[in-house]
C-alpha cells in the first residue's frame, strides 16, 4: 500500500519543523522521523494505524511541491486520487 504525503509550498515553517524537524519543505526527508512533538507523534500514529488496519507495511511517498522531482510523482498521485462531488 502506498501513502502519498504532499507537502505544499504554503505550509508554515513551524509545521515543517514540528512534523519533520527541518526548516523548509524542500528539506523534508523521505521518511518520517520520530520527534518529541505532538504533531510528529500524531503523524506517526496515523501511519501506524493505517498499516494495522490494512495489514500491510505502508510505503510513504513524500511529495515536496516545487521540488524538481515532484512533477512526475504529483502526476502519479493525481491519477490515483478519488474525488467525490456532493
Amino acid at each position: 500500500m502506498q501513502l502519498f504525503i504532499w507537502v505544499g509550498q504554503s505550509v508554515t515553517p513551524n509545521n515543517v519543523q514540528s512534523i519533520w524537524g527541518v526548516n523548509s519543505p524542500m528539506e523534508v526527508p523521505d521518511a518520517l522521523p520520530k520527534l518529541e512533538t505532538g504533531e510528529n507523534s500524531t503523524m506517526n500514529q496515523l501511519m501506524s494505524s493505517l498499516a494495522t488496519l490494512r495489514g500491510k507495511n505502508l510505503k510513504p511517498i513524500i511529495i515536496r511541491c516545487g521540488h524538481p522531482d515532484a512533477k512526475i510523482t504529483e502526476a502519479r498521485m493525481r491519477r490515483l486520487m478519488v474525488c467525490c462531488y456532493i
